[in-house]
């Protein structure tokens, strides 16, 4: 199983959407609402001093990360979404050292993400990879991880 871990191009559009649209649904039980981001993933990433990567395995995407800028020193993990079938298999831990390894060669200092108490393993995979939660609230779980 060869995993391939690649910036994003044009063409992955409708399979990241396919992918985060059922990811979502099965999370939640309901249709995804808010993806306009992945609609514009080149003004919305790449053109905010960020990045989107995918994971693909025999040219099907498997996963995403998505990093932007949020402040000078602070980037934001955005988009982390692993296929159902795939997940436990280190694809979530790939798509996140990448991301790691583009902020720090970026410079940022710490990065950050929101989540949902639903969403419990990746919880349980942020704080594993050095997150801490810094609060919670009505928009869910807030991580950071200092970078250096």
């Amino acid at each position: 199983m060869e995993i391939k871990i690649r910036r994003y191009n044009k063409n992955d559009k409708p399979s990241i959407i396919c992918l985060v649209k059922n990811t979502l649904f099965e999370i939640f039980g309901s249709e995804a609402k808010n993806i306009e981001d992945l609609k514009r993933i080149d003004e919305e990433y790449f053109g905010k001093g960020g990045i989107f990567l995918v994971a693909e395995i025999n040219g099907k995407i498997i996963g995403t990360i998505g990093v932007v800028k949020e402040r000078s020193k602070i980037a934001r993990l955005k988009r982390m979404y692993v296929h159902k079938k795939y997940r436990g298999k280190g694809v979530g831990q790939r798509l996140l050292n990448k991301a790691i390894l583009f902020c720090k060669k970026r410079g940022y200092e710490k990065l950050v993400l929101n989540t949902y108490p639903k969403m419990k393993d990746a919880i349980e995979f942020y704080l594993s990879n050095g997150f801490k939660i810094r609060k919670k609230d009505k928009k869910g779980i807030h991580f950071e991880k200092e970078l250096n």
